[in-house]
């Protein structure tokens, strides 16, 4: 589907194919017009040149047509195709951007999940702390009952059994130990946590950087197709200019058909000077700058400058004859 960045190719395939026949045609026509002024006996090749021009032009022109209609069908695919990407971005775009919200919502939850594991941290220190303070109050507890033979005096309440002692601290150190339990899996869960919520976030922003590279992929090929597009408009452009042009020349050649029989009057008719003059200056500005720089000798026998003097002395010729003869006709209607 790429386009060639040097060259119409269209262009240049009806210049070798049929154009540059028909041009050394029309030239030879111009030339033998020009001659049969004041030689008659160059009437006869007026008619071979016009018949062999025409034809050339004609086959030209419906190569044009067909080359037109191949650009129509690749800017129509183009267009399909820059639908079909944009689409693709537009989703692609839409995925990036739901990504980038959970990569949000982890990231938050992640920041959350640290915050409460210091918390919980804390707790637990805490709740070590209070266990080991339990311990030694039980140790301690356990070693005043064995000296005190069983029994503690407590201010109050006066004397009171070491065991029950004991076992009140035995309770209250059951309580430290569940607390501080209680605090470790506190730690564990908000650990496990940023864990599952570390490992999503490296996931998610894999998967972003995925989309990312496929969105500038995507632009990239968008890009692409944008530059084909205005590639081929402008060699649609230099085709339609080519036809039109063409179609002109095509049309002065049918008019000089009908007249092949009275060649002999063509010579001395101002209108067909004035009408080839025209022509010529058309495709000198409008073909030839299609043909590329340097190309316009290999293709044709005769160079701008032989055109561009050729058509001076048409007009030189032109203007001998409007002195002493009339117009033969009217412009031709293109």
């Amino acid at each position: 589907m790429a386009l060639s960045m040097r060259s119409n190719e269209i262009c240049s395939s009806v210049f070798r194919c049929h154009f540059q026949s028909g041009m050394e045609e029309l030239v030879s026509f111009a030339q033998s017009l020009i001659e049969a002024r004041t030689d008659l006996s160059a009437c006869h090749k007026l008619k071979r040149h016009i018949l062999s021009a025409s034809q050339e032009m004609d086959e030209a022109l419906e190569e044009l047509k067909g080359g037109l209609h191949t650009t129509d069908a690749k800017s129509a695919e183009l267009v399909a195709q820059k639908k079909r990407l944009e689409d693709e971005r537009q989703a692609q775009t839409q995925q990036l951007s739901n990504l980038r919200h959970q990569l949000d919502s982890h990231r938050n939850l992640e920041s959350k999940s640290r915050e409460m594991l210091e918390v919980t941290r804390k707790h637990l220190e805490e709740m070590q702390r209070q266990v080991s303070e339990k311990e030694k109050q039980r140790e301690n507890s356990e070693m005043i009952v064995g000296i005190g033979g069983g029994l503690m005096f407590i201010p109050v309440v006066g004397w009171i059994a070491g065991g029950i002692m004991i076992g009140c601290g035995l309770a209250d150190m059951e309580a430290a130990e569940r607390a501080k339990k209680d605090a470790e899996a506190e730690v564990n869960r908000h650990s496990a946590d940023i864990d599952r919520h570390t490992t999503e976030t490296y996931r998610l922003q894999a998967l972003e950087r995925e989309a990312e590279s496929n969105i500038q992929t995507s632009e990239r090929r968008l890009s692409s197709i944008r530059s084909e597009q205005q590639q081929l408009a402008s060699q649609q452009a230099e085709v339609v200019l080519f036809q039109n042009t063409l179609r002109k020349c095509v049309t002065f050649l049918a008019v000089l058909a009908g007249k092949v029989d009275t060649a002999e009057f063509l010579c001395r008719d101002v209108v067909i000077y004035e009408e080839l003059e025209r022509i010529l200056e058309d495709i000198l500005n409008h073909v030839f700058p299609l043909m590329g720089q340097g190309k316009e000798t290999r293709l044709m026998a005769l160079s701008s400058a032989n055109i561009r003097r050729l058509i001076e002395r048409l007009k030189s010729v032109r203007a001998m004859l409007s002195l002493h003869a009339p117009r033969k006709g009217h412009a031709i209607d293109f």
